[in-house]
């Protein structure tokens, strides 16, 4: 294990190295210039350039360095800026300034602008280079300028048809943020640029599919159905097995789907799986989904525990289970990965009363109600992530593209009874109550949600934002209006007197 010494050991030797090469590289600038004229032969241009360009190297290992050290380190900027001045197109010194920018900014929009320009720079300078553009990709992503990341990411797959890592962030970014029109558009242009396009063409199909235009989605797949090739096996079928179901053509959607599954070699086509099941999937099941061994009777097993009649030689909940995912993606998205924990919150908590608690609207109690349930509304009720993400299985990610509505439906299917309150009537957030009945071993059910905007999309609450027309779901909800309408009436009365 290294000491904290000897990690600053290693991180001071590139220093040395890089400040003794810009001192040899000096010298020798200096040397050459006070020849005579008559002795500046072509070999000492070229001794120049070669020089220089190490000059150049140094600096940005030398920035590099101390950027290491301290992010966004002043001297690292004046490095950096150096190194630009003496080759304007460097695209490691490019590259690396953005970064420093970008680590220095804080909440100054004048050094992202700066991050921003250099890399558009370095990208016209270098239209090949993949990190310039990923980059600039992200940078936009980050200023939660999605439309803008994805036309980037659009003209870098153009340029770059043949790039693995810029296609798979293009396609992944317009799912993401349903941006699929866009996406057609571009793999049309890439279907004419490349001889093997087969690829592209399920992508299409896929996103005709996203817009729910199943059946040009299922006439595309149809047309490719007679070369289908070996590395896109998996992702065919199961896009084929989807529309399939979609179109309530189970015994054709099944048959595709168990190609799929005996098609599937590696991680990239289990992958395909993941992103549909990690909804349904125990923590157990997570832990095993990625475990060598026959995937096949993994997810055999998989639905066997799910299927509901094992009378029947179908099992029906793999169709419904595919049907459900699909209606929640088109109704229940949430948009921005990770940025929730810093920017929604505190709002969340807002939303829930927490910054209100002598609201006597919000701080009705069950306890009031009659209940000897303890849980304070306004000031101990819980909102989305706080809570449910710790009730979730390992398999359901942070950054899931369904909101929680979406998640509960994806689980549950179709609510049996539900309430929403009216906004312009009580002059809240739109909120709503859903109620599942009693059927078999599942008990009756009742989720809370509160809509957080299109960036969370709806949130669960373990009380109701609002609980006017509660009361046919719980009658402890009744008495709490009627005990705050009281309130509400007395408070009236001391103001008149």
């Amino acid at each position: 294990m290294k000491t904290p010494l000897l990690h600053l050991l290693c991180a001071l030797l590139p220093l040395c190295a890089a400040a003794q090469i810009v001192s040899d590289t000096s010298a020798s600038l200096s040397t050459l210039r006070h020849e005579p004229m008559q002795q500046w032969p072509a070999e000492a241009d070229r001794t120049i350039q070669r020089d220089q360009a190490d000059s150049i190297d140094a600096l940005v290992d030398l920035a590099r360095a101390r950027h290491q050290l301290k992010p966004g380190d002043a001297e690292a900027l004046a490095l950096l800026q150096k190194a630009l001045k003496l080759e304007p197109t460097h695209l490691g010194a490019a590259l690396l300034l953005a970064e420093v920018y970008q680590s220095a900014a804080g909440d100054d929009a004048e050094n992202m602008k700066k991050a921003e320009r250099l890399l558009k720079r370095a990208v016209e300078y270098h239209p090949h280079a993949e990190e310039g553009w990923l980059r600039l990709a992200q940078l936009l992503e980050k200023d939660l300028r999605y439309d803008a990341a994805i036309r980037i990411l659009a003209d870098a797959i153009l340029l770059n048809p043949t790039d693995a890592e810029i296609y798979r962030a293009f396609i992944d970014k317009s799912f993401w943020y349903s941006a699929e029109s866009d996406m057609i558009f571009v793999l049309d242009s890439l279907t004419t640029l490349l001889s093997y396009s087969h690829p592209h063409l399920i992508a299409k199909a896929e996103a005709l599919f996203r817009l729910n235009d199943v059946q040009k989605s299922k006439a595309l797949l149809d047309s490719l159905r007679s070369f289908i090739y070996k590395d896109t096996k998996t992702h065919f079928y199961l896009l084929d097995a989807k529309v399939c179901f979609e179109l309530f053509q189970d015994d054709a959607g099944l048959a595709s789907y168990w190609k799929a599954v005996s098609a599937v070699t590696d991680s990239l086509d289990r992958r395909h799986f993941l992103h549909d099941l990690c909804y349904i999937m125990t923590s157990e099941e997570y832990a095993n989904f990625s475990a060598p061994g026959d995937f096949q009777r993994y997810l055999a097993l998989f639905w066997r525990r799910r299927d509901p009649d094992l009378a029947t030689p179908a099992n029906e909940r793999i169709a419904e289970h595919y049907r459900r995912v699909h209606y929640a993606r088109r109704n229940f998205r949430r948009y921005v990965p990770d940025r929730y924990n810093e920017t929604l919150l505190e709002r969340d908590h807002y939303h829930a009363g927490a910054m209100d608690p002598n609201s006597p609207d919000r701080t009705a109690t069950l306890r009031n109600a009659g209940s000897g349930a303890w849980i304070k509304h306004g000031v101990e009720v819980k909102v989305g992530d706080d809570f449910i993400n710790t009730l979730l299985s390992d398999a359901i990610y942070a950054n899931r593209d369904l909101d929680d509505m979406g998640l509960i439906y994806v689980r549950h299917g179709e609510w049996d009874d539900w309430e929403t309150a009216t906004i312009d009537q009580y002059n809240v957030l739109q909120n709503r109550t859903v109620q599942y009945f009693q059927r078999g071993t599942r008990p009756e059910m009742l989720f809370h949600f509160v809509k957080g905007g299109d960036i969370r999309g709806w949130c669960i609450e373990s009380l109701p934002h609002y609980y006017i027309n509660r009361g046919r779901f719980d009658p402890r909800y009744a008495r709490i209006e009627n005990n705050a309408e009281m309130n509400r009436r007395s408070r009236e009365f001391e103001f008149e007197e």
